[in-house]
């Protein structure tokens, strides 16, 4: 993630200010090991708003369309099905670039 904030900052004008809204995830808490540039704020969304976080709209989508409710006979059943529910997903841009833009987003801050 230090490396992704690091390109980030670069690809951005020397006095603009980047604000990214990020969910819960470990691996961008700020931290010893997190370098977060002088250009950029981690602004993190609320664990309540669920529809601002685009992967809970995907995790949402996904659960209502692909494999549920069934057992399986084995683990690599298990993996089959999710890796074709994978494959079926990544293969519906339109509906990954629908699932994920918000016409308009409010934030406090």
């Amino acid at each position: 993630m230090s490396l992704h904030l690091q390109e980030t900052s670069a690809q951005v004008e020397p006095e603009a200010v980047v604000v990214l809204i990020r969910d819960g995830g470990s691996w961008y808490r700020p931290s010893t090991t997190l370098a977060v540039p002088d250009n950029i704020r981690l602004l993190m969304i609320s664990p309540y708003s669920l529809q601002l976080n685009t992967i809970e709209n995907v995790w949402n989508y996904l659960r209502q369309n692909r494999p549920r409710g069934i057992v399986w006979g084995t683990y690599e059943d298990i993996v089959t099905a999710y890796s074709n529910a994978e494959i079926w997903f990544a293969n519906q841009s339109e509906r990954i670039i629908s699932i994920g833009i918000r016409s308009s987003i409010q934030v406090s801050i």
